[in-house]
């Protein structure tokens, strides 16, 4: 038989089936505790603070939302695979009833949650966009798309950009829709890839040319 899953492991389990049934403001400690059936005590041995719980669920359902094998798929163009990453992080549409997708609704759980409890959810989502966005430019970089001492700027100008495109999105009377947003975001994207191809074309404009081979000499 396979060995039972860890405790920490069960606890994330809990907090994560708490979280998609009530939303990420109903994680407590004593509510994920009592979800996981355990003590309090136990789940502070693994989890010291609730920041530290909140933030290991928020990281997971974020990084489940993302799908990075079109991001890692070589035989995609590097462009391309660098806007489906982008997008991602944006909903496609508002239903009718303005309800979002599971990611972009840390956001509104975040902020009809009390200060403290913002400040801890939106931290987590935040520092996993961050990880996640910087590995698929790591690997974009490895492909050739930038340069590898761009990455960590380039990471976080997009997730500030996907940042800010939410937030207005969720501003009341703003004239920013969801497709908008996309196509923003997508643009940047764009223009990303693209300023990295036309540094490389006036590098390479710029290099000596190449001694021409001589013929041998005739007397």
């Amino acid at each position: 038989m396979p060995a039972p899953p860890g405790r920490r492991a069960q606890i994330l389990a809990a907090a994560r089936a708490l979280a998609l049934r009530e939303g990420v403001s109903a994680l407590t400690v004593r509510a994920v505790s009592t979800e996981a059936g355990i003590g309090v005590g136990t789940l502070r041995h693994h989890f010291p603070t609730q920041r530290e719980l909140v933030g290991a669920v928020v990281a997971q359902l974020v990084t489940e939302e993302l799908d990075e094998s079109v991001v890692l798929d070589r035989a995609v163009p590097p462009g391309d695979r660098l806007v489906h990453g982008v997008l991602q992080f944006l909903p496609d549409s508002l239903d009718e009833t303005g309800g979002l997708d599971r990611w972009f609704a840390f956001y509104t759980a975040a902020l009809s949650s009390s200060p403290e409890h913002t400040r801890l959810v939106l931290s987590g989502a935040v520092t996993a966009a961050h990880e996640r966005m910087r590995r698929w430019l790591g690997v974009l970089a490895e492909d050739g798309l930038l340069d590898a001492g761009d990455v960590e700027d380039a990471s976080a100008g997009l997730i500030a950009l996907l940042n800010g495109l939410m937030l207005e999105a969720l501003t009341p009377a703003s004239p920013v829709t969801t497709a908008d947003a996309r196509r923003i975001a997508e643009r940047a994207a764009r223009a990303l890839a693209g300023n990295a191809d036309r540094a490389r074309t006036a590098q390479a404009s710029q290099a000596p040319p190449h001694p021409q081979a001589k013929g041998p000499l005739h007397g």
